[in-house]
């Protein structure tokens, strides 16, 4: 059912089609039951967080926390909003997204639209307070708004950490968008430390906090950044955003690509690297967790990331090609 349903969805611009899709399973949701989408119950445990099943929706599906309801319909371990940003941005110029359907893949350049902090704390709040007694996982991706300069980005991330902290039940600080100008700066010591010594220092309510990684570090910088994150507890490591390197695209999708433009490339390319990312990141920090973010469309591709050393594995692109049942289709997986 769901392979012709893609197709109509794909005679739309992507952005529309997303856009449309979330509208329309706001409206349809509690018409399905639990048990249509849900995977089979397997929990797994990253220091005091308990998820109910290691799979969970990537930052970037629901940037502002609108649609949190409907998506924990579909079955997933947690959801992780954002990025968010301090204040309210609308992103880089459309068209920025870009659908690769023979290399299961996508390429966005959105820039971290979305309706600013508060507007989301405001939404993750009506959610709790209307699903009091549901113990859903959220995440909050916060991030630094375009035109913050980068010695003063570790204010951006203070804000938000601030407003969300009481409502979301663990943190993840985005340096790594390759779609915001100088982003990726912030994954250097200087700058990464001291992002991480203000967090830790305001974070009273001692939420878990992740770092996103980019998936284009050499392994000395992968190696520093692990120590980092132990150097200043952190909960973890997420491996990784999207990636600027086309090396593993066909040709014909190379072309488009190139004709595209700028943006980062998620889905089935990015595995490849992302276990290779991985299984350095384990070689020098074995006792720091990993969630595995990028190129997940079946089964094996989840049993090669635990093989790897990553204990949750986030999805994105692979619900766009594979639809709402593919929590099912893989949840024969089963973490050891």
């Amino acid at each position: 059912m769901y392979p012709l349903l893609r197709q109509l969805l794909f005679l739309l611009p992507p952005e529309s089609a997303h856009v449309f899709s979330m509208l329309a399973w706001n409206m349809l949701h509690p018409l399905f039951p639990n048990r249509m989408f849900e995977p089979t119950p397997q929990p797994v445990s990253i220091g005091k967080l308990q998820f109910k099943n290691p799979l969970g929706l990537a930052a970037g599906f629901d940037k502002n926390a609108a649609y949190l309801a409907p998506l924990f319909k579909l079955g997933f371990g947690s959801i992780e909003i954002g990025t968010v940003t301090p204040k309210p941005q609308l992103g880089n110029p459309k068209p920025r997204l870009l659908r690769l359907p023979s290399n299961q893949a996508l390429i966005n350049r959105m820039g971290f639209n979305n309706q600013g902090v508060l507007h989301v704390q405001k939404n993750i709040e009506k959610f709790r307070n209307k699903h009091a007694n549901n113990n859903s996982m959220i995440g909050g991706n916060i991030g630094k708004n375009k035109d913050t300069p980068l010695q003063d980005a570790v204010n951006d991330y203070l804000i938000c950490l601030k407003t969300l902290a009481s409502l979301v039940d663990y943190l993840v600080i985005n340096v790594s968008s390759p779609n915001t100008p100088g982003l990726r700066e912030l994954q250097k010591p200087e700058y990464l430390e001291n992002i991480f010594y203000k967090l830790q220092e305001a974070n009273i309510y001692q939420k878990p906090l992740f770092v996103k990684i980019a998936p284009d570090l050499s392994l000395h910088e992968l190696t520093n950044i692990a120590h980092s994150a132990l150097k200043y507890n952190l909960t973890g490591i997420i491996a990784s955003n999207t990636s600027l390197n086309r090396v593993h695209l066909t040709s014909i999708n190379q072309q488009k690509a190139d004709q595209f433009g700028f943006g980062g490339l998620s889905g089935s390319p990015l595995l490849s690297n992302n276990l290779t990312i991985i299984r350095h990141l384990k070689s020098v920090a074995p006792n720091l967790p990993i969630i595995a973010s990028g190129g997940i469309q079946n089964s094996l591709d989840l049993q090669h990331y635990r093989e790897a050393g990553a204990k949750i594995f986030q999805i994105w692109t692979g619900f766009i090609y594979q639809g709402p049942f593919i929590l099912k289709k893989i949840s024969n997986f089963v973490p050891k």
